[in-house]
């Protein structure tokens, strides 16, 4: 989120994952990000606050102590009151932990002392220490307040105004097959080509922000650069009428996420979209690319189980360390160092592999989107498969050997993670003796 510019998102999603929890060391990174995210919005007393509890657990975490230095010199005064919004002071969360004894810390041990929790620094919940910032807003709500009655169902839905429109005297947009966040994606027809094509719209209300505009093109850019049977083609970029979109290959087909929901999935036909996802990776990371959010919802598979990778938002090249320390990717799937806001390289894109693997073999991923569940990542050994399901070893193997912890114990690069694959679809084929998966390869 803080990547594709919703600052003020990305500090709600923080604020949501910190709510009751008590702060520990391994908060540092997080609580390290929400600082930065708050300084950037001008919240500059939340952002004190924030740096000064990372402080507590680790004083020489990157830059926090010149960070601390610097805003204690900025005005960061407490408001007497702040707004409210459905019950809720408008307010950012920052914890209270054990002051920091280890040395050059000892400048600050008067001012890390906050007001109100002693000076036995009992460990308190992230949210109840509060300070001037933005508000959890609807997310959060006054249980005593009065519920809003429910708005109207519309008959029909409004009538697409893009509908109909001819980008470039060539892309007609027929209907549209999909909406996210930034962007909208049409279905269009190419009239010079005669065939269909995918047309994906900046949305109108992220066309004025220039850097929603720069990472747009910086995602065309570095999806045009790979090219693999497995990966979305990119055909066109441009700016017409008010529109910023971005021309590409129209692939019939649902997500992986579409498929998960009716529960796992075939051993040899998980194997099958592993291996054409992992192909995939190897060509982008042929092409000085690492994609960072590799994910159910960014694998595209049709009825004959042909697969493609898509959405190269938070893709970066992998020598680009301008978003280090920055907390990039999808919670539930992201690597360990994603997690710490550690550069990530290829082996990052091995790891969600190996999660997604996880997830379609056993139908639920092996994390979950917590903060909890984040540390654990960082902390604990991976899960193992269940013991219960019907899988050789050497499935397991490669899913172990993805999941690990520390980059240097998974698959350096995809080839030898191919291999496997291959050899575990051979063991799968000759343990299951009726046709449709020997005929598959």
């Amino acid at each position: 989120l803080a990547e594709l510019g919703r600052n003020r998102a990305a500090i709600q999603a923080l604020q949501e994952l910190l709510v009751g929890v008590t702060p520990q060391p391994a908060h540092v990174p997080a609580l390290y990000q929400y600082g930065r995210l708050l300084e950037h919005d001008g919240y500059l007393a939340g952002a004190r606050a924030a740096y000064r509890a990372v402080a507590r657990f680790e004083p020489h975490y990157r830059d926090v102590m010149a960070r601390v230095l610097r805003l204690k010199e900025t005005d960061v005064r407490r408001p007497e009151s702040g707004p409210q919004q459905d019950g809720v002071s408008q307010v950012p969360m920052v914890v209270a932990g054990p002051a920091p004894k280890s040395e050059g810390a000892e400048h600050l041990s008067q001012d890390l002392v906050l007001p109100g929790f002693g000076a036995d620094q009992t460990p308190v919940k992230v949210d109840d220490l509060l300070d001037t910032g933005p508000s959890l807003g609807q997310r959060v709500r006054d249980p005593t307040a009065p519920v809003p009655p429910p708005r109207p169902a519309s008959s029909s839905p409004p009538p697409d105004h893009l509908v109909g429109t001819v980008l470039r005297d060539r892309f007609r947009l027929e209907r549209r097959v999909g909406r996210g966040a930034q962007a909208q994606v049409y279905l269009a027809r190419d009239q010079v080509l005669d065939r269909e094509v995918a047309i994906k719209v900046l949305s109108e209300s992220s066309t004025p922000d220039e850097n929603g505009l720069g990472r747009f093109l910086r995602e065309a850019r570095l999806a045009a650069r790979v090219h693999h049977g497995n990966c979305i083609a990119i055909y066109d970029f441009g700016q017409e009428k008010g529109i910023v979109f971005i021309a590409m290959e129209y692939f019939e087909g649902k997500t992986l996420r579409e498929l998960l929901r009716k529960g796992p999935i075939d051993a040899y036909l998980a194997l099958r979209i592993a291996r054409d996802v992992a192909a995939a990776l190897g060509a982008v990371h042929e092409a000085g690319i690492v994609h960072r959010d590799v994910k159910p919802t960014n694998v595209l598979v049709d009825q004959h189980a042909n697969v493609r990778i898509a959405d190269f938002g938070v893709a970066r090249f992998i020598t680009d360390d301008s978003s280090s320390g920055m907390m990039v990717g999808t919670m539930k799937y992201m690597s360990p160092e994603q997690a710490r806001g550690k550069d990530a390289d290829r082996r990052a894109d091995v790891f969600s592999l190996g999660v997604v693997m996880y997830e379609m073999l056993n139908g639920k991923p092996p994390f979950g989107g917590t903060l909890d569940a984040l540390i654990a990542r960082v902390n604990k050994p991976p899960p193992e498969l269940p013991a219960e399901l019907d899988l050789p070893d050497v499935v397991r193997g490669i899913v172990r050997r993805c999941m690990q912890r520390r980059p240097e114990h998974r698959y350096a690069s995809i080839e030898p993670l191919i291999d496997d694959i291959n050899d575990a679809l051979a063991v799968l084929r000759d343990r299951a003796p009726f046709g449709s998966r020997r005929q598959a390869n």
